[in-house]
């Protein structure tokens, strides 16, 4: 009887250990999602994070606006890289598990002085997809009187464009950058105008919230979790 009992308890434990999840992803963003969310920091630091407490993640990559809508449908059971401005129904969010560091970037041989949000309407901008959705209200004023704004979801082409003088200002994540320019090894200054972008998951079942917000504190805490950022050399 007791070795019926633990034959059960494993059984019962190897099913649990299966769960999967299935996760809404955005377009590819490295160094944080890469692939069509395969790989890249942010999907591996979910992954790992639910590896702890015994879940499989699928990541299913959709534009943001898509990705959103999908949420509310049955068959996904959460989407990632979300906070209140995006989804304000707050109970559906986890704990922040991420920072986005978003700056101003011009060529420094243009000797650009940008230390106000304001100053971005005299110059030619090229911004990452929505951010006049992230970046808030004062960003999305000041870019509407620029001589040119628009915002492009292949971040690489950003560095191209400022390279062949087509934008004098890009704003971005610090660590997107750093990803490009290992290829394009531009000189430039970063001018830091926003705050830090905290990021969280949305769920709509509390069980899992409950557990990927336990799970989280613990993997910050971890070995594991700096040499994920060494690895990706998250700036």
């Amino acid at each position: 009887m007791k070795k019926l009992f633990i034959a059960l308890l494993i059984f019962c434990h190897t099913l649990w250990a299966n769960d999967e999840i299935t996760l809404i992803a955005g377009v590819d963003r490295p160094p944080f999602v890469i692939d069509n969310a395969n790989t890249g920091f942010e999907i591996e630091l979910i992954t790992q994070i639910f590896q702890s407490i015994d879940y499989k993640c699928q990541f299913i990559s959709l534009p943001l606006g898509h990705s959103l809508k999908a949420f509310h449908l049955q068959g996904y059971d959460g989407v990632i890289t979300t906070n209140k401005d995006l989804l304000p129904e707050t109970h559906y969010l986890t704990d922040s598990y991420i920072e986005y560091q978003n700056v101003a970037i011009s060529l420094s041989s243009n000797k650009l002085h940008i230390d106000r949000i304001a100053q971005l309407a005299n110059y030619k901008i090229i911004a990452f997809s929505q951010a006049d959705i992230f970046l808030g209200p004062r960003f999305k004023t000041a870019v509407g009187k620029a001589p040119l704004y628009f915002e492009i979801q292949d971040q690489s082409k950003q560095l191209k464009m400022l390279r062949e003088g087509k934008a004098d200002v890009l704003v971005m994540d610090r660590s997107v950058f750093h990803y490009f320019n290992e290829t394009e090894q531009l000189d430039v200054t970063f001018h830091p105008l926003f705050a830090i972008n905290k990021y969280h998951l949305a769920f709509t079942r509390q069980d899992l919230i409950k557990r990927f917000n336990n799970a989280l504190i613990k993997f910050k805490n971890s070995k594991q979790y700096y040499q994920l950022e060494e690895k990706w050399q998250i700036k």
